[in-house]
């Protein structure tokens, strides 16, 4: 047996779990694929900032450590992954649904949670896919993933955070955040109030309209002026 080194204590690595899960669900389970599966899908789509995101099959199968546990072949673990995820939708664990206008009817699972019982619904009336928790957390090769930008640089993801993320990737170049995320870490100041500010001064009054010859007096500027009153507690 492979040891285990111990949890970090740190809020920033920790993934929301309801506490159904640990009050009811956990004593009914039997099966540990089963169990496996769940935590993985709780974990995944936790990690993601909401609930109402979804995972596909291959979010689960393309995984290598998750398969390496479920099954000694490649073939006993997707058919042991197939077996677990049918019983979590029986159990009601999962919701197991196909979206109508979708490619070859595209099949996702949303965790039973009030935010994804309205996102499959949405998703049977034809109104698209949601974003899948595995897309959200991928880091893209051309720009930084604000949501780990977040995680490392200032807290813990909430359903409420991803979603002010997804308004600031719309509103603002990433590595505008990633810059403004950068100044807050090295101020000590972890708020997003904070990096919003920054955002919306270099919008009004440009990214680069500070004293660049001195980029120490640009910090304090941060730290102490205009920005200052945004890293209050």
């Amino acid at each position: 047996m492979k040891e285990f080194k111990g949890f970090l204590d740190d809020a920033r690595q920790m993934v929301p779990v309801p506490k159904q899960f640990f009050e009811d669900l956990l004593a009914q389970m039997d099966d540990l694929v089963e169990l496996k599966v769940t935590l993985y899908a709780i974990g995944l789509i936790g990690k993601s900032g909401d609930f109402g995101n979804c995972l596909q099959l291959q979010d689960f199968s393309e995984d290598s450590h998750l398969m390496e546990s479920l099954g000694d072949t490649p073939q006993t673990a997707q058919a042991n992954l197939l077996e677990a995820l049918e019983k979590a939708v029986r159990r009601g664990t999962l919701l197991c649904t196909a979206g109508v206008d979708t490619p070859n009817q595209q099949i996702v699972y949303f965790l039973n949670t009030p935010r994804g019982r309205l996102a499959a619904q949405a998703l049977k009336r034809g109104e698209g896919v949601p974003p899948t928790a595995a897309k959200v957390l991928q880091p893209s090769e051309n720009k930084p993933n604000l949501f780990a930008l977040y995680e490392a640089n200032i807290g813990p993801l909430t359903p409420m955070i991803a979603d002010t993320l997804r308004e600031a990737e719309k509103n603002y170049p990433p590595e505008w955040v990633e810059e403004a995320m950068k100044i807050a870490l090295r101020n000590n100041i972890r708020r997003w109030s904070y990096v919003e500010a920054i955002l919306k001064g270099w919008r009004e009054k440009g990214r680069h309209g500070g004293n660049q010859q001195n980029p120490e007096e640009d910090y304090r500027r941060y730290l102490k002026g205009e920005y200052g009153k945004y890293g209050e507690h």
